[in-house]
């Protein structure tokens, strides 16, 4: 009997038993992952498909004690109910809990089956930090760190912060704690005693618990949100039960992957590896377990007063920081940037003697009653001191000074002004710059005026920027505040409802989600965005809530406002309050302002009450919900809900996705649903001072994200039906193509001067003008762009498929596929009698047959495959891979000797010592290495980027394109063409792109790519330059990632090249010695794997043979520079891999087994080679640039001089 309950006792779930039957996707998917003891599964499933069955189902499967990790208590209490009502164990009712730490025994493990067989609990209750006085030093760091970036010296920042820390205690205090919690937030990894002495009491209590009660199986709810720190406490646990003796299984279940763009992901991706399984949404509404749905835009304008804010806000901005700046105390500090006093060189130089933030009057310390006005000569001497203790903050403070009309002089400021130099207009961004230093100096260090500090922070966050003890920062422009939370959206929301209603009646449930409940930020913007006959908050749910309630129609839909913090119903509501009441057993105390009832105190924003506001909305007496994004956003569940408008700001793949999640799930009460996403767009007028589109931007990010089943055909030009319904083959698609009508989108591209009211009512009304639910559901479920056609009840049959090969080289131009589909549909239409169509399409006894158009293999490049090159600026391979040294004996010394003009200087006495380490920095290019191979290749100094991608990329040496520096001063590039250019010479059908953050490499230096004009106005040439550097090349490299994997993964080009900048950038920073060097290299490296991702993406797909190629153009010293005859900055790479037939390289580049070394200016002609590309040679006809004839003389400029 006990051997028996043994095993029971170890595996308590084996005990459960489903009630319900597993769908046929559900079933396939579930026979093909093997929950295994020690097993980690990634599974990608759409909201709506089951993922919490899947998850259960697996759990159950392994058989022993599980948890349920997940982000919100709503979710928490939807797994509690569904564990109950889908499972039934042989003691009864399966037994499930949602708290630990309490109940389960912390010090007898023989009572472990007293615990419950599974435990559902928030990420958060694991993750609590606690306090601990560690965290200072790094803060203070990382506080240094910001304050040299907004232009001060290392030695100026920490005697600043001395000053505030003995001056301003608090102020000192608050900006290390909040350093301290962004460090927490950031943190990648910590060994296990570290994360004892962060996290909070209660959270180990609960992981001590789990572990006592011997917890097994880990299922990770909605985990694209392990990107934070709650990644580090799950590995935790892991190793925690993993000592214990338990081999943990982990079960990842997520509608999305963290977006390719978070830095964080691989954190993500270090616990849950690739995905094991999907679940493509496309195939769930098909197979009837999702209903159809649309994603639809409504446009709308800003209000009258919003636009005229607009257009002077900059204005305005300008004005005020002047006021300020100029004010006498203003002028005192400008006097002592522009002219310091000798004792010290400039306001916040670090200088120990130099004066103090002061709160005197303001010719303090310049001219006193008793002492001689300075002479001419040392006021001379006092601003060549000023100038260059800072040239750009003292050539501000003097180009404000010299506006002698608009301030009140001094006896100092007259004789110093004419002293200055005259100097031109100022930027605002230099004005900025300069305010906020006189805060810091003047404002901040002081106790006595933190309410001057407070009301100039106050003063520019109205405008979008924020000042910091660090500087300011910019935020929000006015511009993107006014569109994203516009008036004018909610009375859009009041017109789309109406539309939904008179649509769909009576079957009408509606949901609005914003951002936040309201938005009660000081930002300007927002002065003017309160609702005019309610005041209240400026945008939020809780303002759209107020607008709804002015249209009886929707009163009528007893509307219902939810948030983490508020619930309100319309005036006079008490007896839907009083359900609820009924439902929760909450008091829900409320007061009736005449507009809307109100309610506050507990309970509110609970899990109880969203499910019983979820049961009234399918019960259809609330039919229209108005709430947040953090709390309907994810994971809500209301089968229902038919209706989806999206207000918020969101546009990642996470959010966006969620989102449209809430309308999808099957309606018990309506089996033919089709749900309508709307996304709310605010346009702009035309105006001079208004060229941006923020809001028609998020909507282009958002519709990344999304898909939906449109026609191909274009409405003006196709046939109608019988049935009044356009022709055209419906086909899944993406981006603004899977939401806007061919006629919308060309209405958009001729708004580019901003939209007037009849655009708008031109684009709401083509949208208007194809709702109709009873088309789009049979466009899903009759009209099938696939293989197969699947009814309602999931039960699919093949269709016939006519097959066409496309000819090679039969076209000049344009895509053999695209050609040979539209003759082949030509040919169809004709043919297609036989299967006994009706009008309008549908087969009266079969089905319609399939066309597939396969592209010939020799339509690719080169009569080969498509090749893209990954270029990384400034990367050791001996940090990013240092296995790679060893294994190949070329990379020890340079294969050819340097120019002795590029000899390189003595290291210096105090050159860092490079870190031993043996763990690649770059996992991703040690597994390209690892599965293809890696030849060494040594640059020809000089070693700078300009001379080296030119060489890399052209396959000519300095001398045949004459550039030495990175200036590009006389080069021959022209008649350099680069491998891409070669590449079209040799094929003109061919389609290439390259990506750089760097303009040399694409824009005006050069470029090295060359332009070819003519192939960019067809479409078969793409450059692509990033505009975001607020972080530098960090942020730029994120947008060239972003942009390049799309292409690389939907359009797929036959050449590309993409370039990533940051490790280039943190080695000049920080130097190739330093930790910041080996954590930029992990970052691109990140970016390489989003690459190769994409491309291994289509390789899948569609079967496309792909070489990736990856190289550097230099290295850098451990101190940080390049340039000379160093090994280790001459020292690079080539790294080939084939998705497809393996890459070799020719027997003559090979010896003893190994790649030789190459130069720099033989990787082209290697690449062309390995894609069989032969005649790309520059002809003086091509015109792709100018061909200057300069004399290769070499390099001119003194070493000794740098710009």
């Amino acid at each position: 009997m006990t051997s028996a309950a043994a095993p029971t006792a170890q595996h308590p779930l084996r005990r459960w038993t489903r009630r319900v039957p597993l769908r046929d996707y559900q079933q396939s998917l579930l026979d093909r992952l093997h929950p295994d003891d020690g097993a980690t599964l990634h599974l990608l499933a759409p909201p709506g498909a089951g993922k919490t069955l899947m998850g259960l189902e697996l759990a159950v499967r392994n058989g022993r004690r599980a948890l349920v990790l997940v982000p919100t208590t709503v979710i928490g209490a939807q797994w509690i109910h569904q564990a109950q009502k889908l499972f039934t164990s042989s003691f009864g009712s399966p037994s499930v809990t949602g708290s630990v730490g309490t109940h389960l025994p912390s010090a007898r493990p023989e009572q472990a089956a007293e615990a419950a067989d599974l435990t559902v609990l928030t990420y958060q209750s694991l993750a609590v930090v606690g306090s601990s006085p560690a965290w200072s030093n790094v803060a203070r760091s990382h506080w240094v760190t910001e304050l040299t970036a907004g232009g001060r010296s290392a030695v100026s920042a920490e005697a600043w912060l001395k000053r505030l820390e003995a001056d301003n205690p608090r102020a000192y205090t608050r900006g290390l704690r909040s350093r301290t919690a962004t460090i927490r937030r950031q943190v990648d990894e910590l060994d296990d005693a570290a994360i004892d002495s962060i996290l909070g009491p209660g959270a180990r209590a609960r992981l001590d618990a789990l572990v006592t009660a011997g917890v097994a199986t880990i299922v990770l709810d909605e985990c694209h949100h392990l990107k934070a720190h709650w990644a580090v406490v799950v590995h935790y646990l892991v190793r925690r039960l993993k000592r214990a003796g338990l081999s943990p299984t982990l079960i990842g279940l997520t509608a999305t992957e963290p977006s390719g763009e978070d830095r964080s992901a691989r954190r993500y991706r270090a616990l849950l590896g690739d995905v094991d399984a999907e679940v493509p949404v496309p195939a769930v509404i098909r197979a009837g377990h999702l209903a159809p749905c649309r994603q639809l835009a409504w446009f709308t304008l800003p209000s009258p007063e919003e636009t005229e804010f607009l257009t002077t806000a900059g204005e305005e901005l300008h004005h005020r920081v002047g006021e300020l700046l100029l004010s006498p105390d203003g002028i005192d500090y400008l006097l002592e940037v522009v002219a310091p006093p000798m004792s010290s060189t400039a306001p916040g130089d670090g200088s120990e003697s130099g004066p103090l933030p002061r709160t005197g009057g303001p010719d303090d310390d310049h001219v006193s009653a008793t002492s001689k006005p300075p002479e001419e000569d040392e006021l001379v001497r006092r601003i060549v001191a000023g100038f260059d203790a800072d040239p750009l903050l003292a050539a501000t403070a003097a180009a404000l000074l010299r506006r002698t009309g608009s301030y009140r002089g001094t006896a100092l400021s007259t004789r110093v002004v004419p002293l200055l130099p005259e100097l031109d207009l100022l930027d605002l961004d230099d004005e900025l710059r300069l305010l906020g230093r006189y805060a810091h100096d003047r404002l901040l260090a002081v106790p006595e005026r933190r309410r001057d500090w407070e009301s100039t922070r106050e003063l520019l966050r109205g405008f979008g920027l924020y000042l910091t003890d660090s500087g300011i920062r910019a935020g929000r422009s006015p511009v993107d505040t006014i569109t994203a939370v516009s008036r004018a959206k909610d009375t859009a929301v009041i017109d789309i409802l109406r539309h939904e209603l008179d649509s769909i009646g009576e079957r009408l449930r509606a949901v609005v989600v914003t951002d936040a409940a309201e938005h009660s930020a000081p930002h300007r913007a927002l002065d003017i965005l309160v609702p005019g006959p309610h005041p209240g908050p400026a945008g939020g749910a809780v303002r759209c809530m107020s607008t709804l309630l002015s249209d009886a129609d929707l009163r009528s839909l007893h509307p219902v406002l939810l948030t983490g913090s508020r619930l309100s119903l319309a005036s006079g509501d008490t007896s839907l309050l009083d359900r609820l009441r009924r439902s929760t057993g909450l008091a829900l105390p409320a007061t009736d302002d005449g507009w809307m009832l109100s309610v506050t105190g507990q309970g509110v924003g609970s899990a109880g009450l969203v499910l019983a506001v979820s049961e009234l909305v399918t019960a259809g007496e609330i039919r229209l919900v108005v709430g947040t994004r953090g709390l309907l956003g994810e994971g809500w569940d209301c089968p229902a809900v038919n209706t989806l408008i999206d207000l918020t700001a969101a546009t990642t793949s996470a959010s966006t996705q969620q989102l449209r999640g809430r309308t999808m799930r099957l309606d018990p009460g309506w089996g033919n649903k089709v749900a309508h996403n709307w996304s709310v767009t605010c346009l702009l007028p035309s105006h001079p001072r208004l060229r941006s589109a923020p809001d028609l931007n998020r909507l282009r990010r958002k519709a990344e994200h999304l898909w939906s089943l449109v026609r191909i055909d274009d409405p003006e030009t196709s046939p109608v039906s019988a049935s009044d319904e356009p022709c055209g083959t419906p086909v899944i698609e993406t981006g603004l193509d899977a939401i806007l009508a061919p006629v919308q989108r060309r209405l958009l591209d001729k708004l580019g001067d901003g939209a007037a009211p009849e655009d708008i009512d031109a684009l709401n009304s083509a949208t208007l003008a194809d709702l109709d639910r009873q088309v789009e559901s049979r466009r899903w479920l009759a009209q099938a762009p696939t293989a197969h056609r699947v009814s309602r009840r999931g039960h699919g049959r093949a269709l016939e498929a006519v097959e066409i090969t496309s000819a090679p080289g039969l076209l000049r131009r344009g895509s053999p596929t695209a050609f040979w589909s539209a003759a082949a549909r030509a040919v169809l239409d004709v043919a297609l009698s036989r299967y006994d169509l009706t009008a309008d399409g549908d087969s009266s006894d079969g089905p319609r047959p399939d066309l597939v158009v396969r592209e010939s293999p020799t339509d690719s490049v080169g009569e080969s495959r498509p090749r893209v090159l990954i270029g990384l600026d400034g990367v050791r391979i001996d940090v990013a891979v240092p296995s790679a040294i060893p294994e190949n004996p070329a990379f020890a010394e340079p294969h050819h000797p340097a120019d002795p003009r590029f000899a390189a200087e003595p290291a210096p006495a105090d050159r860092p010592e490079m870190p031993h380490e043996t763990s690649p920095a770059a996992p991703t290019l040690a597994r390209l290495i690892a599965e293809g191979l890696i030849a060494p290749v040594w640059m020809t100094p000089p070693t700078d980027s300009g001379p080296g991608w030119s060489n890399l990329l052209t396959g000519t040496t300095h001398e045949q394109n004459n550039v030495w520096w990175n200036e590009f001063v006389g080069h021959r590039l022209a008649e350099c063409p680069d491998v891409l250019s070669q590449i079209f010479f040799a094929n003109p059908k061919a389609r290439t792109y390259a990506a750089a953050t760097w303009e040399a490499l694409l824009g005006s230096f050069g470029p090295v790519i060359q332009r070819r004009i003519d192939q960019q106005r067809t479409g078969q040439h793409t450059l692509f330059i990033p505009h975001d550097f607020t972080r530098g090349c960090v942020s730029a490299d994120i947008e060239v990632r972003s942009h390049a994997c799309q292409v690389l993964n939907h359009e797929g080009p036959d050449a590309a090249f993409v370039y990533f900048e940051g490790v280039d950038e943190a080695g000049h920073r920080h130097g190739a010695a330093s930790p910041g060097y080996r954590t930029a290299i992990g970052e691109v490296d990140e970016h390489v794997r989003a690459l190769i991702k994409a491309v291994a993406e289509r390789h899948e797909a569609l079967g496309e043979q792909w070489l990736v190629a990856v190289t550097t153009d230099h290295g850098h010293k451990p101190e940080g520079g390049h340039g000379e005859d160093e090994v280790d900055v001459r020292r690079s790479f080539l790294i080939l891999h084939s998705f497809g037939d393996p890459v070799k390289l020719p027997d003559r580049l090979l010896e003893d087994g190994l790649p030789k070394a190459l130069y720099s200016h033989e990787v082209t002609p290697l690449l062309l080679e390995l894609l069989g590309v032969t005649g790309g040679s520059w002809q003086p006809e091509h015109e792709v640039g100018l061909a200057v004839d300069i004399p290769s003389a070499g390099p001119t400029r003194n070493l000794t001089f740098e710009w």
